[in-house]
């Protein structure tokens, strides 16, 4: 996990947004599974937003909130 941290790091990314985590645990995900397609609106965010007791929407946005920082 500390390696994609790195990795977000270097695109400029910080620690400070929720997006952040968000961001590494989808890269964990689609890494555990990447030999299957996996759709990033219909397994990933709902995933996320299980593990984060929020809902995909609210992931969504935060994510795009750290893009575009």
């Amino acid at each position: 996990m500390k390696r994609i941290y790195g990795l977000i790091r270097k695109l400029g990314a910080t620690s400070k947004y929720k997006g952040y985590f968000f961001v590494a645990e989808a890269v964990k995900i689609s890494m555990r599974h990447q030999y299957k397609p996996m759709h990033i609106t219909k397994d990933i965010y709902p995933c996320l937003a299980t593990k984060y007791k929020s809902t995909p929407t609210n992931i969504e946005h935060d994510i795009r909130t750290l893009i575009n920082v």
